[in-house]
């Protein structure tokens, strides 16, 4: 298993809270947000309040990381 952490800055509330509703809504629909093909799991951990964030995306494959 391979993880990738990617961290984000100077975001606003409702923006990080309309792209997260955006991906739900496409994988609920059965499909898989661009670059996220080989995902097996991921999570979200956001600061609202500083706009701030950081994912961490799992893969079977290096190269799906």
């Amino acid at each position: 298993m391979w993880v990738r952490i990617a961290t984000f800055e100077g975001g606003t509330a409702e923006g990080l809270d309309a792209e997260i509703a955006e991906i739900k809504k496409q994988l609920a629909s059965g499909e898989i947000p661009p670059g996220l093909e080989g995902v097996k799991r991921f999570v979200d951990a956001v600061n609202r309040e500083e706009g701030t964030g950081a994912a961490l995306v799992f893969c079977d494959t290096e190269e799906e990381v």
